[in-house]
């Protein structure tokens, strides 16, 4: 899985498609948060920022160990 895709919420019609950098179809579990204007995804050592109004990618990063969300309060 490396396509991202964000659709209207009054019709289902497609608002932009992306392909992420890394492929996240390996990882274990996937997970997307939302904070602000800011889609995180983020699948095993992965992580992907997407500006959720156009699809542009914001960054990409790549650990050495396990990735995960967590948003405590009104940070990630």
């Amino acid at each position: 899985m490396n396509t991202l895709m964000a659709l209207r919420a009054r019709d289902g019609s497609p608002l932009w498609s992306v392909q992420a950098p890394y492929d996240y179809l390996p990882a274990p579990k996937v997970d997307l948060a939302l904070v602000g204007q800011v889609l995180y995804l983020v699948g095993g050592e992965h992580m992907s920022l997407f500006n959720v109004q156009d699809g542009k990618m914001l960054s990409a990063y790549t650990s050495r160990f396990s990735l995960r969300i967590i948003l405590p309060g009104d940070h990630l």
